[in-house]
């Protein structure tokens, strides 16, 4: 009997997880690069799913004309909500993006498939109750290194949601010069 149990138990918590190999697949010819998460307290996302520029500054600003939002400090979650302390590194692409609100377990990474940078959040099984209150969405920042990416011409940056076996994509583009 005491064997019975520990199998049911151990049956049971195998339905429940995810298992090790479940995770993101890569769209055909893509390939896994390296990103650094700098923030993920920004500013209130207010609708933007995502945004790329070669300067925190500039990327700054794109997100203050896009919401009208003169003061970013307004709903701070951290401690640097405007990303004022994060200096611009030579070299590097910075990403902006509103993670999405999921119940689940969430795995994340990028990949490069020729002009395409690939940010995927894989979704898997709720690990709970779901249905608390949607909170208010700040923005993630995201480093990459330009050395990973195409040396020039336009990026396209991919937002992907993989959830369920369905895929959602959230796109923007930026130069690289």
């Amino acid at each position: 009997m005491l064997k019975f149990a520990a199998l049911l138990l151990l049956l049971v918590a195998a339905c429940a997880c995810d298992a090790f190999w479940e995770g993101p697949t890569l769209p055909g010819g893509a390939k896994y690069i390296a990103y650094t998460v700098l923030s993920q307290g920004g500013p209130p996302s207010e609708g933007i799913p995502i945004m790329a520029d070669t300067s925190i500054a500039a990327l700054r600003s794109s997100i203050a004309q896009r919401t009208h939002q003169r003061d970013c400090h307004v709903d701070a979650i951290s401690e640097d909500p405007c990303w004022e302390r994060i200096a611009d590194a030579p070299g590097h692409l910075y990403v902006a993006m509103t993670p999405p609100y999921v119940c689940g377990t969430v795995r994340q990474t990028a990949a490069l498939a020729g002009r395409t940078l690939y940010f995927i959040y894989w979704v898997g099984r709720p690990q709970g109750p779901c249905g608390d209150a949607y909170p208010q969405p700040h923005l993630t920042l995201l480093s990459f290194s330009r050395i990973d990416l195409p040396p020039v011409g336009r990026l396209t940056v991919d937002l992907q949601v993989q959830s369920g076996g369905a895929t959602t994509d959230d796109k923007t583009e930026v130069t690289l010069t």
